[in-house]
């Protein structure tokens, strides 16, 4: 068996020492490994720069945005039961407590309740940077910008319901946290 150059791969046995004793690592004291880190104490403090660096720019440039969050507890009432005025009182149509709170989630979350939130708090004052453009709108161009405001809410605005609970959770984001 030949113990040439050639053909030794990184995972062989180190070669036999003149002293007849197997290769041994050199073993490193824990001051050594401090020694390692201070000589390389230039580039850790760069590298460690250039990343927080990175992470503070990046933490600039996001967008601020405030959350308002709100809770609704629906209860089955009167109002929900159907009662024929003529026939049986007692055969009055009653809706299950799921159907009455995904239907009050819906309508929280129709187009026209939102179109209708616009025209009271006004365009301006929930889109100040289209607000000039709203003032100099024809009728048809200001329709077309609340509708758009419409649709742009509808993405902000998040409506959750779980089965079998009577609470609907409302969430809206905005840029302005009086708005929110």
């Amino acid at each position: 068996m030949s113990t040439s150059a050639w053909i030794s791969v990184p995972h062989d046995s180190p070669p036999p020492m003149a002293g007849g004793g197997a290769g041994v690592r050199a073993r490193y004291a824990p001051s050594d490994f401090v020694t390692l880190l201070w000589r390389e104490r230039i580039l850790m403090l760069v590298v460690f720069l250039v990343i927080a660096a990175i992470g503070v720019g990046f933490a600039m440039t996001l967008k601020k945005s405030y959350e308002a969050q709100s809770s609704l507890f629906v209860r089955l009432g009167q109002e929900y039961v159907y009662e024929p005025r003529a026939g049986d009182a007692g055969r009055g149509a009653v809706p299950t407590n799921d159907e009455v709170i995904q239907s009050e989630a819906e309508i929280l979350g129709s187009g026209e309740l939102r179109e209708r939130v616009i025209r009271k708090i006004g365009f301006g004052n929930i889109f100040p940077n289209a607000a000039a453009k709203y003032a100099v709108a024809t009728p048809e161009e200001k329709r077309k910008l609340i509708a758009e405001g419409r649709d742009s809410i509808g993405k902000s605005l998040k409506i959750e319901t779980a089965p079998d609970n009577s609470i609907i959770r409302l969430g809206y984001q905005h840029q302005s946290p009086e708005m929110a």
